[in-house]
């Protein structure tokens, strides 16, 4: 842990296109909600942004994902 991110809540309702989500790997379908999350560190850009399910991204603190 120790880095700080930005975390935007996504609804289904916006959400148009598929990914990959970073904590176990499975798609996220369109139209699920989801969590978007990219450094805090103001050097990043789009292509450091990730969509992560809301279940991973909160165990990612319990160290399961180690990211």
């Amino acid at each position: 842990m120790g880095r700080a991110w930005i975390v935007r809540q996504l609804s289904g309702q916006t959400s148009t296109r598929s990914y990959v989500c970073p904590g176990c790997t499975h798609q996220i379908a369109p139209g699920t909600a989801h969590v978007v999350v990219w450094p805090d560190d103001g050097l990043g850009g789009v292509d450091d942004r990730r969509h992560w399910h809301n279940a991973c991204w909160k165990a990612r603190d319990q160290g399961r994902y180690g990211r």
